[in-house]
């Protein structure tokens, strides 16, 4: 029987192999091991309480889960909520339900809640036999295309890897987009938009965000670290190979007529995608702020738009004629607190992609 205990910085070279191992590309096992130690292990938000998980047999791990711990306020008081992510067991020991014993386990944790971010269809059935539940809406993205053109041959470039392939595209993407440009084009509001650090932007969160239950408890040290870990990512390719290549890391903060209406970052390749990681703000303002967003995608040359929808931001996407559809991975959320755990479902809840496992 395979015992379960706490990641250890040791364990994290076998947990990258395995990983690699399971996705037939063990040449990725020293990038996975730098980013697992990076950010499960050396992160400021680890809490040593609610670890990382493996599951060892005969001396060799077979089995893991990762753990982002971030703190949030709920109803006015701190609560911790944890995100389970990369769970993964080895060929040789899947028929004994470890996957399922490993998120047992985490879920038994201190943590008042827990989320994943990007769960299988799989993974939705262990976790609502255990009592959790699908934040359904959480589980759908938003494309908005910039120039529909571009972004086909951009999209056909990385299916194939082949970056010529843009380039030979580019003049006649460039011809098609001319009326689609204006056809697609938003009208701008009356706002400004200016580049914050992670002090600024931690402030203007909390401002706008008053309003729901369950939020996040940004600081200045916790978003240093993950803007720097950001722009690491990006700069490198993929650590794993499904992910697409992240761009431009931009955190900007949203004012009217003096007063800050929201919050958002994103990252944004030129002739490829404005992915937006997180998007602060009342229901109200939503439109103001998708339309800065729209600008800054635009004005960084942007071809599209990609975000996940959020409660808060429905009406707005609505009204801006967004184009939703399934993202391939479910949010799913539990906890003892019946009115805690069904916060995201509610849209009493404002969660991104920054509290979760996207990188």
């Amino acid at each position: 029987m395979s015992e379960i205990r706490a990641l250890r910085k040791g364990d994290v070279p076998a947990v990258a192999r395995l990983h690699a191992g399971a996705v037939g590309r063990p040449e990725l096992a020293e990038r996975l091991a730098s980013f697992f130690e990076r950010t499960l292990v050396d992160a400021p938000p680890s809490d040593p309480e609610v670890p990382s998980l493996v599951a060892v047999d005969g001396g060799a791990i077979v089995g893991f889960l990762g753990s982002y711990v971030r703190p949030m306020e709920f109803e006015g008081r701190h609560v911790r909520m944890a995100c389970s992510a990369h769970l993964l067991t080895d060929r040789s020991v899947r028929t004994q339900a470890l996957g399922a014993l490993i998120l047992r386990r985490f879920l038994d944790g201190p943590q008042d809640v827990t989320i994943t971010d990007g769960a299988t269809r799989e993974v939705q059935r262990m976790w609502e036999s255990f009592g959790g539940a699908s934040a359904h809406l959480q589980s759908l993205v938003w494309v908005e295309p910039i120039r529909p053109a571009a972004l086909a041959a951009h999209r056909l470039a990385h299916r194939f890897s082949a970056a010529r392939v843009e380039t030979a595209l580019r003049p006649l993407s460039a011809l098609v987009d001319l009326p689609a440009r204006r056809l697609l084009h938003a009208e701008p509001a009356e706002y400004s938009v200016a580049s914050a650090d992670a002090a600024e932007f931690a402030r203007a969160v909390s401002e706008v965000t008053n309003g729901f239950a369950l939020r996040p408890l940004y600081d200045q040290t916790y978003l240093s670290w993950l803007f720097a870990e950001l722009r690491r990512v990006a700069a490198e390719p993929p650590v794993f190979p499904d992910r697409v290549e992240r761009g431009e890391l931009a955190s900007c903060v949203v004012s009217l007529k003096g007063h800050i209406v929201g919050a958002f970052a994103c990252q944004t390749r030129r002739g490829g995608a404005c992915r937006v990681l997180a998007a602060y703000c009342s229901v109200r303002d939503a439109p103001l702020v998708l339309a800065a967003v729209r600008a800054h995608a635009e004005a960084n040359g942007a071809a599209a738009i990609f975000g996940r929808v959020e409660p808060h931001l429905m009406a707005a996407l609505w009204q801006r004629r967004i184009l939703i559809r399934f993202g391939g991975g479910r949010m799913l959320v539990q906890s003892d607190d019946a009115r805690l755990e069904s916060a995201p479902a509610r849209g009493n809840a404002i969660l991104t992609r920054f509290d979760g496992e996207w990188w």
